[in-house]
């Protein structure tokens, strides 16, 4: 199980996604999107539409892609899929401190 993966985290409703890494114990949030909003694709914080995407969709900075708590702050409306992620964090960090470091058996 590796730390560093892109995952995918969906809303109890199904209605928003989010794609996040975990860096250390920190959530990095990479990309939101809300199926049930029918704006253009853009990246965040510039605004830049992104052609071709799927409505709804909103891309953060790779260079410096926003934690969970400020992402919350961005995103407020989305606190049923910042919870699931919370969540998902937690067990994670739960489980990769469970597992065994190099060297042991």
């Amino acid at each position: 199980m590796r730390r560093d993966r892109l995952r995918t985290t969906e809303s109890p409703d199904g209605r928003k996604i989010a794609k996040w890494r975990l860096n250390g114990t920190v959530a990095q949030i990479h990309q939101v999107q809300n199926r049930a909003d029918s704006s253009p694709a853009y990246r965040w914080p510039e605004h830049k539409q992104v052609p071709n995407a799927e409505r709804g969709l909103v891309l953060f900075d790779e260079a410096s892609p926003p934690d969970l708590a400020t992402a919350r702050e961005m995103f407020p409306g989305h606190g049923d899929l910042w919870d699931a992620i919370r969540h998902e964090r937690l067990l994670l960090i739960f489980r990769l401190a469970e597992l065994p470091t190099a060297g042991e058996q």
